[in-house]
């Protein structure tokens, strides 16, 4: 990529005069000693959706690794399927990288207590023998199956091509604008000016992909206030019943739409 041209893997290239970089980004893989590939999951594509959904028909019991937006919402839907679902987490209390303040995690630990079995917090999977999941405090679990929902790294291979300031993510203004004319970025990859806050934040979840375009692009400030934090996303994502991440979309014709994170 280089002035206002996108140049292709076969050859082929294309001149621009405005630019939206929405390359995502990859889950975190963890190696655990002992996991069969087979009893891990991931949720990022329809495809690890339908797996889940899939492998949850005969399940009693799962455990989830993770306690942000993907490792909650897997564990309520779960939990809407009569599952028995143990959430492991590293942090002290759930989602407290994306909760500012007390009382919001205060209500991150209600709204988690309400959609889960059980959980243990400060400790993650050491290893896995069979069906049986040792912690790193030595607790035991059993689980038919297990979720990693451990966060994801930004798809920054392109930006960094293009020269573009990089932050964790993609440095972009109050108008999803990195320094570069013509360029916007938006979605997981991009990290914009939180005004509650004054730092660069970047949320990893799908309402905040999607709010750019719905708001009006580039047209418009970027509604930080909308998300806070992430503070107004998790509630509604813990009581959305046996669905996986799943909204209602407009694309051509009405039809059903899966996200995933």
């Amino acid at each position: 990529m280089n002035a206002s041209r996108v140049h292709l893997e076969n050859g082929e290239h294309y001149e621009y005069g405005a630019l939206l970089l929405a390359t995502g980004a990859d889950p975190v893989r963890l190696e655990i000693p002992g996991a069969a590939d087979a009893l891990i999951h991931y949720l990022r594509t329809f495809a690890d959706s339908r797996a889940i959904v899939a492998r949850s028909a005969t399940a009693k019991s799962v455990v989830v690794v993770g306690a942000s937006f993907i490792g909650l919402e897997v564990a309520a839907s779960l939990r809407a399927r009569g599952i028995d679902v143990h959430v492991v987490g590293p942090e002290a209390v759930p989602a407290g990288a994306v909760f500012l303040g007390p009382r919001s995690a205060a209500s991150s630990a209600s709204s988690t207590s309400r959609a889960v079995s059980c959980s243990t917090w400060a400790t993650t999977v050491s290893r896995v023998d069979g069906n049986r999941v040792t912690l790193s405090d030595a607790t035991t679990l059993d689980a038919d199956f297990v979720v990693l929902g451990v966060g994801v790294r930004p798809s920054l291979a392109l930006a960094e091509q293009a020269g573009l300031a990089i932050d964790r993510g993609i440095a972009v203004d109050e108008y999803l604008k990195p320094a570069r004319a013509g360029i916007f970025a938006a979605g997981d990859v991009a990290r914009w000016p939180d005004p509650h806050s004054g730092e660069r934040i970047r949320i990893e979840h799908w309402v905040v992909a999607r709010a750019p375009g719905a708001g009006g692009g580039a047209q418009h400030p970027w509604p930080a206030n909308r998300v806070r934090g992430g503070a107004l996303l998790l509630e509604p994502a813990l009581r959305r019943g046996d669905q996986l991440c799943r909204s209602r979309g407009e694309v051509g014709r009405r039809r059903d739409r899966w996200f995933a994170g």
